[in-house]
């Protein structure tokens, strides 16, 4: 008969049991060896023990210590994107020129300072003929605005006639009567008969308008008439046998 398990724990064997009957011919036998049965399997598993909770303890205040970082780097972001606004807008009123101050009269009302007059130009009238003359019975000659004197204007050239084109200087004496040269005008006129109408013209009295002379001729012996108009400075006698005559 086999022997009873003992109590779980480490297989080992256990006490041998009492030997069978013996057969009828042969000795009485023993008894084989018994063996106990093996244990029970161990139970399920029990959570960790305290090394596991200590590093969960540890990591724990890292993760919050990040996340209050994050937080403030957030807000700080936050605040310089509001107060840049701000800042530009107090600038503005700043730059602004801040309003006269009201100082208060004597009397307990209110003053506002009157900003000092502008000197405003005023139109001088021209000064009058007795206003330049000085003590001395001498003109002023008034200055401009710039302090120069201004200088007397020198007196207008005189415009200097000269002979039309194409025509032949015939002068062969001294001034008569102020007239001083002589030209022929064309072919048909003879330079001594254009000296002998500046002799006469210049012997004339009066030249106002056209004036009719007598001039003789040296070439032909003729004596012819001319009528003179002064254009200018510039006498023109015409007349005879389609005689032109330059006078100056």
């Amino acid at each position: 008969m086999a022997g009873r398990s003992g109590p779980s724990g480490p297989n080992q064997p256990g006490p041998g049991g009492p030997g069978g009957p013996g057969g009828p011919a042969g000795p009485g036998g023993f008894g084989g060896p018994g063996f106990g049965a093996p244990g029970a399997p161990g139970g399920p598993g029990q959570p960790g023990g305290p090394a596991g909770r200590g590093r969960r303890n540890r990591l724990l205040p890292a993760v919050l210590a990040l996340g209050l970082v994050a937080a403030i780097a957030v807000g700080v972001l936050v605040a310089m994107l509001v107060a840049q606004p701000q800042q530009s807008a107090t600038n503005q009123r700043t730059a602004q020129p801040a309003p006269p101050t009201v100082l208060p009269s004597p009397t307990g009302q209110s003053h506002t300072p009157t900003p000092p007059p502008q000197p405003s130009p005023s139109a001088s009238a021209p000064p009058t003929p007795s206003e330049l003359s000085s003590p001395g019975g001498q003109t002023a000659v008034p200055s401009t605005p710039g302090g120069d004197t201004p200088q007397p204007s020198a007196p207008p050239t005189p415009v200097t006639a000269s002979f039309p084109a194409g025509a032949g200087e015939c002068t062969a004496g001294g001034p008569v009567g102020g007239i001083s040269r002589s030209a022929a005008g064309n072919a048909q006129t003879s330079c001594p008969f254009a000296e002998s109408v500046r002799q006469a013209y210049g012997q004339q009295g009066g030249r106002s308008g056209t004036v009719t002379i007598q001039a003789h001729s040296p070439v032909t012996r003729v004596t012819y008439s001319m009528q003179c108009t002064n254009n200018n400075n510039l006498v023109t006698c015409t007349g005879g046998n389609n005689a032109v005559v330059y006078l100056l």
